[in-house]
């Protein structure tokens, strides 16, 4: 089956130059990050192997391989700054499920990386517009605000469905945004290659125009 996605990118334009600063857009992935997803699998990071065996009550440290260190990761694919792949919410053709269509095929490893760069628009709401408040907008209803991802609080699940079966990708949880001005910024975004994955983390940046850093902060 052909992939729905992986035909060549148009180029891109407005690479940036020597002129730009480059900006890094990426949550740190914690195991004390202050929330995660309470129905998904909370995000965990070990000591494997340490330089030397050492004794600790709580954590004991083992040399098991010899003199380095390595750790292991147990992490659910939405973790901190990721990518959704059209496989995220879309059954693949022939699955069964309601809503199956071409676009279940591509997992994040189908995705070309020139879906994930380009020119880069921030949209600032500011705290003292006129009939805004905490988590409130005179603009965006619920029913479409962004919450800790793509759609409502209550309900992201429409906002999904309806962008990734058309072959649309998320990147989520950016951070830093106010480091960027409205226009001129060029992204991107680095995910983890993951065989078959739903979404994956990865490394999201922006390079910033010198002239226009902290344009909308």
């Amino acid at each position: 089956m052909s992939d729905p996605l992986a035909m060549s990118p148009p180029a891109v334009s407005g690479a940036p130059g020597s002129d730009h600063r480059l900006v890094d857009l990426t949550l740190l992935v914690t195991e004390e990050a202050p929330c995660w997803w309470s129905t998904h699998m909370p995000f965990q990071h070990k000591t494997f192997d340490f330089f030397a065996d050492r004794a600790d009550d709580a954590a004991p440290l083992l040399s098991r391989t010899g003199p380095y260190q390595t750790r292991w990761l147990l992490m659910d694919e939405h973790t901190g700054t990721h990518v959704d792949a059209p496989a995220h919410f879309v059954p693949p053709p022939g699955s069964g499920p309601p809503g199956a269509g071409k676009h279940g095929t591509v997992t994040v490893d189908r995705v070309p990386l020139g879906r994930l760069t380009g020119p880069a628009a921030v949209i600032d709401v500011p705290e003292d517009l006129a009939g805004a408040g905490p988590g409130s907008s005179p603009i965006i209803g619920p029913e479409f605000a962004d919450a800790p991802s793509m759609g409502s609080a209550h309900d992201g699940a429409p906002v999904h469905v309806g962008a990734l079966s058309q072959g649309v990708v998320f990147v989520e949880a950016l951070h830093r945004l106010d480091r960027l001005p409205p226009r001129g910024a060029f992204s991107l975004f680095t995910p983890l290659k993951i065989a078959r994955g739903t979404g994956a983390p990865g490394r999201a940046m922006a390079w910033v125009p010198i002239r226009q850093e902290g344009g909308s902060g």
